[in-house]
Parts: C-alpha cells; structure tokens; sequence
C-alpha cells in the first residue's frame, strides 16, 4: 500500500494486535470522507461551523422532483467543498419507497 494514498480508517480503532491505527487506503478513506461529509449537520462541529451537509433540513419535507432537487444540490455543494479527492459527482435518487428516498452517489 502507497503510504502518500493511506489515511486513518473511520471509526478510528486499532488493529487486532492493538499496536497500530487501523489505517484505509484512498478508496475507502473517500467513502468514509463521504460518510462523514454528509452525516454531520453544518455547526455541529464547534471548531468548524461550516463543515458538513444540510441533509437533515430536508428530513420532513414532501418527496418531490424539488427536494430532490435541492437534496442533489446539497450533496454536491458539500463534497465539492470538504472532499478535494473526488473528481466528478454525480448523484441520482432511487424510488422512495415509505417516505425513504435513497440517493446514490
């Protein structure tokens, strides 16, 4: 494993051993960028107000084209601003099935 393409893995742990940090390599340290890019709500981070994703404002409105729409927006909006390593984001919606709607990026 390149050691430049290697970050900590999230949760952070140890290995089995318990003498070293698990680590990701670069695939796996940007799905768990992702995760947590759009699981933290903008000012729950003292430190960094800004960071995070607005998804959670969207959690009881009606499922439409224009929440989705804003929704796509938001994701887009925060991973182009926190996660510099992704390239090209495209997100799409699967049908929302009891008020679930599942986006795929």
């Amino acid at each position: 494993m390149n050691d430049e393409k290697v970050g900590f893995k999230f949760p952070i742990g140890l290995e089995t051993a318990g003498k070293t940090i698990r680590l990701s390599d670069e695939f796996e340290s940007i799905k768990e960028a992702i995760i947590i890019i759009l699981s933290t709500q903008k000012g729950e981070r003292i430190m960094c107000p800004d960071f995070g994703c607005r998804l959670k404002e969207y959690m009881f409105e009606p499922l439409n084209s224009l929440t989705e729409e804003l929704i796509r927006h938001e994701i887009i909006r925060s991973l182009t601003k926190w996660e510099k390593r992704i390239e090209q984001i495209e997100v799409t919606f699967g049908k929302a099935e009891q008020g679930v709607l599942k986006a795929y990026i």
